[in-house]
């Protein structure tokens, strides 16, 4: 999280509210190679908040602030983007996957309309 902050100015703070989380799948999951949750695996953060201002309708928020927190939101995808070790992003206005030195629009309408309210970063092992 500290290199999306690095080149981002406009990020004065950001609420992550999900980090680890348990390993929920069952014995069958496991023993069927269901791949393991990110979060679950130590791979991946949600962030709700970005300059105070909550994740869900910050396209349409305003008052002092509120133009800051959406461009440092825009520019913190931007900079996982850059980030090689970044393989996922995802979040109200879109997500992708890495693949190689490209990204992938992701088109899982479900994994998309999941993540309205955050912004999903995942990382390799």
């Amino acid at each position: 999280m500290e290199n999306l902050r690095t080149n981002n100015p406009e990020l004065e703070s950001i609420n992550v509210n999900s980090g680890r989380r348990p390993d929920e799948r069952t014995e069958e999951e496991k023993v069927a190679g269901k791949q393991i949750d990110p979060h679950a695996d130590g791979r991946a953060v949600d962030v709700s908040r970005i300059n105070g201002f909550p994740v869900e309708g910050l396209e349409k928020a305003e008052g002092p602030g509120a133009d800051k927190a959406k461009r440092a939101a825009e520019n913190m995808v931007e900079q996982a983007k850059k980030d090689p070790n970044v393989n996922q992003v995802i979040g109200p206005n879109g997500g992708w996957n890495r693949k190689g030195k490209d990204w992938e629009p992701i088109e899982d309408a479900k994994l998309l309309n999941d993540h309205k309210d955050h912004y999903h970063i995942n990382v390799y092992r």
